[in-house]
């Protein structure tokens, strides 16, 4: 049984009329506090004058002009959420319901130390194969998931940047002999949705590469990746896009790959003063054998993060 928190920090607001907002927790600074210093109070010392505690009130001064400084800096509702990397508290592997109509391979839940879950899948495919893709939904409390496969027309219609496809000579399965000689293509997209299924945030990343007679794997086009947040849903949010990785080629003997992350916020999910955001990390393998493997990862935090649900697409390029 997973357990997570939703709350999250609100939004420093405005302070500077000095009042507080609604459904802000502004406060207004106060520079004057008894804090003892032996059997007189910090500001009953400094009126002693002495060298020393002309030093001591230097300190105390500095010490405060800093927390005004933070306290009454621009907190605008643009401003990125803080980027605290959380740490792995436990790891619970996901298991299908009766009604998933996809198993997706290696699917589990990392429990973060903030209260969040990131969630993470791979698997294999093939370039030539037709394009394919399932929504996803986990129930925390019962460790389980389930999918729904999309078919042709779904697909067509959620794929923003549809291409066609640049395989011209693959395998016929992933069994087939271990060198494939031919050009090859994948893309794989990570999607985050609402409640209803409205798309909000996507990262992208795709691979072209070709294999020769001998089995050397070389990338032969610049990687094609790609982040995008939805700027004004039909409910009237908008998301945003934090930061945007866009990869580069590397490889290995026998293999070729790319990767790619992105990370969208919003602050009118539900409520206007609340954060909430999305993460995703793409990364894909070309190997000799004409067989692309992938990782990929989802984490959703802040306001009723739960509710958020993803979609996962495979295609050619």
């Amino acid at each position: 049984m997973l357990s997570f928190r939703t709350g999250t920090p609100r939004r420093p607001c405005d302070r500077s009329a000095h009042v507080s907002k609604r459904g802000c927790r502004c406060k207004v600074l106060h520079f004057v506090f008894p804090i003892p210093i032996g059997n007189l109070t910090w500001k009953e010392n400094i009126l002693r004058k002495t060298p020393g505690n002309y030093f001591l009130a230097l300190v105390i001064a500095l010490a405060f002009l800093s927390t005004a400084s933070a306290a009454f800096a621009d907190k605008s509702p643009s401003k990125r959420p803080s980027k605290r990397a959380p740490k792995a508290v436990r790891i619970v592997q996901l298991e299908p319901q009766a009604d998933a109509e996809v198993m997706i391979s290696n699917f589990s839940a990392i429990v973060l130390s903030d209260g969040s879950v990131k969630l993470r899948g791979s698997g294999a495919a093939m370039p030539n194969a037709e394009p394919h893709g399932f929504d996803y939904q986990v129930d925390f409390a019962r460790g389980t998931y389930t999918t729904r496969k999309l078919d042709k027309q779904e697909i067509a219609e959620r794929d923003r940047a549809e291409k066609g496809s640049l395989n011209d000579q693959q395998p016929e399965s992933v069994a087939e002999a271990a060198i494939a000689p031919g050009y090859y293509g994948i893309r794989f997209r990570v999607q985050t949705k609402d409640p209803v299924d409205i798309l909000l945030a996507e990262t992208m990343t795709s691979l072209v590469w070709t294999v020769s007679s001998t089995g050397a794997v070389t990338g032969t086009t610049a990687s094609q990746d790609g982040c995008w947040a939805n700027p004004e849903t039909f409910f009237n949010t908008h998301w945003f896009t934090s930061y945007c990785q866009r990869g580069g080629l590397y490889g290995s003997p026998g293999r070729v790959c790319n990767d790619n992350a992105g990370e969208y916020y919003n602050w009118d999910y539900w409520t206007p003063d609340i954060s909430t955001t999305a993460s995703h990390w793409v990364w894909v393998c070309g190997h000799s054998d004409g067989v692309a493997y992938y990782d990929w990862s989802a984490i959703h935090r802040g306001e009723d993060w739960p509710f958020l649900t993803g979609s996962v697409f495979i295609s050619g390029v």
